[in-house]
């Protein structure tokens, strides 16, 4: 009989390991798209956010964690980015910081991580995204979403004056500037 409480503990202990390890697992990516976060690192805000259907194409994400090294983190985080279909398009690495731009289609991501060496706990990674080339004359900034008013309703009409205001001046056409004389090519 105590063969079996001790086997009943034992399964009653693991399923809790088990539990624990599941809850407290950091997001494999970011918002469920194909941008992933640094493994290990936990997110700690995110700004500037812009989709596009399901895919981000504008926002700046801030991790931070125990960082030892700083090389081999970025390795596993572009391991990543490959598996979900980006391309490395260019890196730089040093002793306690490393900078990748990675590009999918007509975004891109910088990844950047820095390995705090006198608190490994505190290091940070950051990945920003944004799209590749000229954003269109009449997009919003980058984190601003204007919505399109409900169909039927008017846009909001400027304010009327105040009556105590003096009326509007009338706008003056241009004054023509005054130009020296024209040489006469007869003579």
């Amino acid at each position: 009989m105590p063969c079996v409480t001790i086997v009943r503990l034992l399964l009653a202990t693991a399923s809790l390991a088990i539990l624990l390890v599941a809850c407290s697992a950091k997001p494999s990516v970011i918002l469920d798209t194909d941008i992933p976060a640094p493994p290990g690192l936990e997110s700690v805000f995110a700004r500037g956010l812009e989709r596009r259907g399901d895919e981000l194409i504008a926002g700046r994400f801030v991790f931070h964690g125990r960082v030892n090294d700083a090389r081999s983190l970025l390795e596993r985080t572009l391991a990543q980015f490959r598996a979900r279909g980006w391309t490395l398009a260019s890196r730089r690495t040093g002793d306690a910081s490393c900078m990748a731009v990675v590009v999918k289609g007509d975004r891109q991501a910088t990844i950047s991580i820095v390995a705090n060496q006198i608190d490994p706990p505190m290091s940070k990674a950051q990945i920003d995204v944004s799209l590749v080339g000229p954003r269109p004359a009449d997009a919003p900034p980058p984190g601003e979403t204007v919505a399109p008013a409900p169909s039927g309703v008017a846009p909001e009409a400027p304010p009327p004056a105040s009556p105590s205001a003096p009326p509007a001046e009338p706008a003056k056409p241009p004054e023509a500037p005054a130009s020296a004389p024209t040489p006469n090519p007869a003579t």
